[in-house]
């Protein structure tokens, strides 16, 4: 996770679980790419990445680096072989 990254997830993960404990953000496939969705805990399979105050639940056989990319903040995952 890029230090981009960490900013935007640590604002979204925290906000969550105020409301609910376990809370954290789920890394799913979404069609050729990945979507970023707030969950309520993690599901079975999720592997469970946490950095401080950020809890990041990654469907499985998902690997790369979660990055930003502006002008929009738009959230990313890029290969981990890939630069920015």
């Amino acid at each position: 996770m890029t230090d981009a990254a960490f900013a935007l997830l640590g604002a979204a993960s925290s906000a969550a679980r105020r409301f609910v404990p376990n809370a954290g953000v789920r890394i799913v496939r979404a069609g050729a790419g990945v979507r970023f969705e707030l969950a309520d805990g993690p599901l079975a399979e999720d592997q469970i990445i946490e950095r401080d105050d950020v809890r990041l639940f990654v469907e499985p056989d998902l690997d790369g680096v979660v990055d930003v990319v502006e002008p929009h903040g738009t959230l990313v995952l890029r290969a981990p072989h890939e630069r920015t």
